[in-house]
């Protein structure tokens, strides 16, 4: 598998710059999750860049087939845990609270 700027392929790097950026855990509506549920939290991530793009897109024609063949490439494990680990770095009294 090749990586793209430290991610797991060009989609995810892509959707993490161009949707993504600026956002953390809280803005996403994930900041309840922990590390260990990033998977569980990856399909909350998903659906939010999902409606992103809705509003761009309908679901049929050929551009939006290219563009929603892209997001099931996009690697939601990665990307979402990649937030959750900003997250309790910036956020270490959340952290604590849990606890």
């Amino acid at each position: 598998m090749s990586t793209y700027n430290g991610w797991s392929n060009w989609e995810t790097w892509k959707t993490n710059l161009e949707i993504l950026d600026g956002m953390d855990a809280q803005d996403l509506g994930i900041d309840h999750y922990t590390l260990e549920e990033a998977y569980e939290a990856s399909s909350v991530v998903k659906e939010y860049v999902e409606e992103c793009i809705s509003h761009e897109f309908t679901h049929d024609g050929f551009i939006s087939g290219i563009v929603y063949d892209f997001i099931n490439n996009v690697n939601w494990f990665e990307l979402t845990r990649g937030i959750l680990e900003q997250w309790a770095i910036d956020n270490p009294e959340e952290i604590e609270d849990e606890e």
